[in-house]
C-alpha cells in the first residue's frame, strides 16, 4: 500500500469526504436517472414514430447491450491506462454518438457506440475478480 492510501486510511472524516461522497452519488443518480428515463419514454416515442414493439424493443436492447460492453471493455481499460483518461474519452464518445443520434434517420450504431461509453463511472468489473 503507498503511503497516499495510508494516509487516507488514517485521515478522519471531514467536509472533503463529504462533498466527494456527494459528488459520486449524484453522478450515480444521473446514471439511473438516465436508465429511468428511457425505458419510461419508450412507450410515449413507440406511438410518436409509429414503432412496432419488436423495433422498440430494439432500440432498447441495443442500449443495453452497449451500457454492457461499454461499462466491462472501459472499466478494463480504465483499470489498465488510468481512470481520468477513459473518463474523458468515454464522456467524448458518449456525447459525440449521442449527439449524431438525434439526426439519425433509422435505426444505426450512433445508439450502441454513444452508450458504450456511457456509465462510465462504474468501477471496472476486472478489477473485481472471484
Amino acid at each position: 500500500m503507498t503511503a497516499l492510501l495510508r494516509r487516507l486510511d488514517a485521515v478522519r472524516w471531514n467536509r472533503v469526504h463529504t462533498a466527494l461522497t456527494a459528488a459520486l452519488g449524484i453522478g450515480w443518480l444521473l446514471d439511473a436517472f438516465e436508465v429511468t428515463i428511457v425505458n419510461n419514454v419508450i412507450g410515449a416515442f413507440r406511438d410518436l414514430w409509429r414503432l412496432t414493439n419488436l423495433q422498440a424493443s430494439w432500440i432498447l436492447s441495443i442500449w443495453f447491450v452497449g451500457i454492457m460492453i461499454g461499462a466491462y471493455l472501459f472499466g478494463y481499460l480504465a483499470d489498465r491506462f488510468g481512470r481520468r483518461r477513459l473518463f474523458l474519452l468515454t464522456l467524448l464518445l458518449y456525447g459525440v454518438f449521442t449527439f449524431l443520434t438525434g439526426f439519425a434517420q433509422g435505426f444505426n450504431g450512433n445508439r450502441f457506440i454513444g452508450c458504450s461509453g456511457a456509465h462510465r463511472d462504474f468501477p471496472g468489473p476486472t478489477r473485481f475478480k472471484l
